[in-house]
């Protein structure tokens, strides 16, 4: 963790929240991101800014996403009904999102989940592990026809 923490440090000396806070929206989301990037990829060294190329984020759709949707969003209502099969696919090494381990009170409601935790990825493992994510999505379509 300390190899994370001190590329995250760096990546905010470079651009601090003052210089980030100017930068338009859509721009300011993708720099965050960027910036973010030690908590988010297996590699802590990792920049993903050529994955955003040519990339321009719909910014009222992400305000409404995460400024509504997701802070109202109880994934518990309902689940003793819904029946349709979940595959849930973490990165060991995601600092972006709660750990694997936050779902643990959450899946005896489901009734059928499936969690993977991806060893060697942080926040996309099918980009990180591709022909792990794949063998194992591949494996659980099989197995819920």
């Amino acid at each position: 963790m300390a190899g994370t923490e001190s590329c995250l440090e760096e990546r905010i000396k470079r651009l601090p929240d003052e210089e980030l806070a100017i930068l338009p929206p859509a721009q300011r989301f993708v720099e965050w991101y960027v910036r973010r990037d030690p908590q988010a990829w297996y590699d802590f060294s990792f920049n993903s800014s050529s994955l955003w190329k040519g990339v321009l984020p719909n910014m009222p759709m992400f305000d409404y996403l995460y400024g509504v949707v997701l802070r109202d969003l109880d994934i518990t209502r309902g689940l003793e009904t819904f029946d349709t099969p979940v595959l849930l696919a973490l990165g060991r090494f995601d600092f972006i999102v709660a750990p694997p381990r936050s779902w643990d009170s959450v899946r005896p409601k489901f009734q059928n989940l499936t969690v993977r935790v991806f060893e060697h990825s942080g926040h996309s493992p099918q980009y990180e592990e591709p022909a792990n994510f794949n063998e194992e999505l591949v494996r659980w379509l099989k197995a819920n026809q």
